[in-house]
């Protein structure tokens, strides 16, 4: 019973040293692969770390250059004004060439010589003068003042206000040497004394417009 005994003790004592001669290995390998992932991990910290301060570079440069466009675009605004409240010059000229039956019946006349100076005073006031040289005389010479698309004024020696054809379909635009026979008699081209006004005269003109649609306004007045 005791050699019994003994022998048991022994196997017992040989299954713990192996248990602990196998287990050592299985302890050392987990603490490499700890001391692995502490490494890792310290990288991927200092790593992201980086990553934060190149984002917060990255942010303070974008709000850099949004500022300096921003100031770019107030000094093209400014340039922009600047260069509208220029005088603006054009001009154009017509030539009449009447066909006879023979040469000496045949001529060829200088039927418009103008030259205009336009440009802005302020924001919303402009100003503009043009002159006939064909037969020396000032067409327009008038200042208008817009504050609003509702409300304007007009004052000086300027186009009536009667019929588009006379305001805005002009013969340089209409491509025509002369305005229609109706037009010319109804604005006066050729006033009872004989005097030709070209449809323009002295005065002050009220002018607005009413429910915008894109560039222009549907209901105006003038």
């Amino acid at each position: 019973m005791k050699k019994i005994l003994l022998c048991v003790a022994l196997m017992t004592l040989t299954m713990c040293f192996v248990d602990a001669n196998a287990a050592t290995p299985v302890t050392v390998q987990n603490d490499t692969t700890n001391a692995l992932l502490r490494e890792q991990n310290q990288l991927l910290r200092e790593q992201i770390a980086e990553l934060r301060k190149q984002n917060a570079t990255l942010v303070d440069e974008t709000e850099a250059l949004a500022d300096e466009m921003a100031e770019m675009k107030k000094e093209h605004q400014k340039t922009v004004e600047k260069i509208n409240r220029m005088p603006k010059v054009s001009g154009y000229m017509q030539l009449l060439y009447d066909y006879g039956q023979s040469q000496e019946l045949s001529s060829i006349t200088v039927k418009r010589a103008r030259l205009k100076v336009s440009g802005a005073l302020a924001k919303n006031l402009t100003y503009a003068m043009q002159v006939e040289f064909a037969s020396p005389k000032v067409l327009d010479f008038f200042f208008n003042y817009q504050p609003w698309h509702q409300f304007g004024v007009k004052a000086g020696m300027f186009k009536l206000p009667f019929t588009i054809e006379n305001t805005v379909y002009s013969p340089l635009i209409v491509e025509a040497i002369e305005a229609p026979v109706a037009l010319a008699k109804l604005v006066g081209f050729n006033d009872v004394c004989g005097m030709k006004n070209t449809g323009r005269d002295l005065g002050i003109n009220f002018q607005g417009g009413f429910f915008p649609k894109g560039e222009r306004l549907i209901l105006n007045y003038d």
